[in-house]
């Protein structure tokens, strides 16, 4: 699923896809989704922490 998140272009059944949307869109208050990722990754409508800087 993260490499679906990254690159939404991979494979993910439909499953799994609906299943993460209704997790999503389901939370009270808000989400996050913790992730290893470089410095360079950009992602259109996502805000990115670093909390090691």
């Amino acid at each position: 699923m993260e490499k679906w998140i990254y690159n939404n272009s991979e494979n993910l059944a439909f499953s799994a896809k609906a299943k993460f949307y209704v997790g999503i869109t389901r939370a009270k208050y808000s989400v996050a989704i913790v992730s290893n990722y470089s410095d360079d990754t950009i992602i259109e409508g996502v805000h990115l922490y670093n909390l090691t800087k």
